[in-house]
């Protein structure tokens, strides 16, 4: 499942695997960020009263992020682009040299099912 990210104000989308936006998510907060959450989706003032929202990032539900949150998370991934080279990356794609990785603690179980469920239908068989 893809995940599309957009700017409103610009117009500007772009589109992600879970996979990856799970560890973006978890880069920027490596990096600070400090998540607060979505907003339910749907025009402020006219939302239909929702029993539970999670504030989740992981799903198309068509949530919002504030001005704030946004600018706080592309902040954290910019500092974390110093730390990243920008050549001569080699991935070892061998799976039994992989140590098992940590989910972040901030996201719900739902989520974490949901990034290990597409984990683990991209795994090759190496």
């Amino acid at each position: 499942m893809t995940l599309e990210l957009c700017n409103v104000a610009t117009a500007i989308s772009r589109k992600y695997s879970r996979q990856f936006w799970g560890k973006a998510l978890e880069l920027a907060q490596s990096y600070g960020w400090r998540p607060l959450g979505t907003c339910p989706p749907g025009p402020p003032g006219l939302r239909a009263p929702q029993a539970v929202w999670t504030g989740t990032y992981l799903t198309k539900d068509g949530q919002t992020v504030l001005t704030k949150e946004a600018l706080s998370l592309a902040n954290a991934l910019a500092k974390a682009l110093d730390d990243i080279p920008d050549t001569g990356v080699e991935m070892d794609w061998n799976l039994r040299f992989w140590i098992e990785d940590d989910l972040p603690d901030w996201l719900s179980p739902d989520e974490k099912e949901m990034i290990e469920d597409g984990l683990q239908g991209t795994k090759s068989n190496t």
